[in-house]
């Protein structure tokens, strides 16, 4: 069963996965739904916060920005990540070929 906003506990997090610093997160899927295939929580980090560097060997991963702008890490490579305001013009564009990745 998917929760929505407001049926979710948001619990207090700290140094998530081995990084450093404040948030507060909540799992939208019930543990145990949809393992191996899709996780989707909420964390919201307190500024200069991190999430550590971890794998999910089974499962992809997608952040969507709701506030702010920080930087992402995948495989060594850093990537600014944004949150894009409604109303604003905006374009996306792959600037580099990820080996592996579907064209």
């Amino acid at each position: 069963m998917i929760r929505t906003l407001a049926s979710l506990n948001f619990e207090p997090r700290m140094n998530i996965r081995g990084g450093t610093g404040p948030a507060e997160g909540a799992d939208y899927l019930a543990q145990g739904e949809m393992d191996g295939v899709l996780g989707a929580g909420r964390t919201i980090l307190a500024p200069g916060s991190s999430i550590g560097q971890h794998t999910h060997p089974d499962t992809e991963e997608l952040y969507l920005i709701l506030e702010g702008q920080g930087r992402a890490v995948l495989d060594g490579r850093t990537f600014q990540v944004t949150y894009l305001p409604r109303g604003e013009l905006r374009e996306a564009y792959q600037w580099e070929r990820v080996p592996g990745a579907r064209p």
